[in-house]
């Protein structure tokens, strides 16, 4: 699950989809199963970002979340294209060597991904923004 408490909203997602969020807009990815399956996402950053980890015990699991389910969601790059696969080579030739066999797959998977189907344009926050709006 993806918590935006800057549009009161949450989204489940599932195995095999993308989402992206604006960057800047605060965000917390949190386990949300029915089952006791373990979550597990792979995080790709495209451009400048940083990561600051802040417990904020104020934001709480909005009860209006979404679940993606089976839509399609566009995924922006821009530019990028040549240096996810400059990536995925890296990671085909130099496996890391604390992964396991199914979180290596599934790495090299979500490379692979972004690199064949992500549109080859800079998104805008607004973009971005209004694209989760509209879920």
């Amino acid at each position: 699950m993806i918590e935006l408490p800057e549009i009161n909203r949450s989204f489940i997602f599932h195995t095999g989809q993308i989402v992206q969020i604006p960057s800047n807009m605060i965000h917390r990815v949190s386990h949300y199963s029915k089952t006791n399956q373990q979550s597990r996402y792979i995080l790709i950053q495209i451009g400048k970002f940083s990561i600051d980890f802040i417990k904020d015990d104020r934001i709480t699991i909005s009860e209006n979340y979404v679940d993606i389910k089976d839509k399609k969601i566009n995924y922006y790059i821009g530019s990028h294209q040549e240096n996810i696969k400059t990536i995925l080579l890296y990671f085909i030739e130099n496996r890391p060597t604390n992964l396991s066999n199914a979180e290596y797959i599934n790495v090299l998977e979500a490379l692979n991904v972004v690199y064949k189907y992500a549109v080859l344009q800079m998104p805008t926050n607004d973009i971005l923004l209004q694209q989760l709006k509209d879920i």
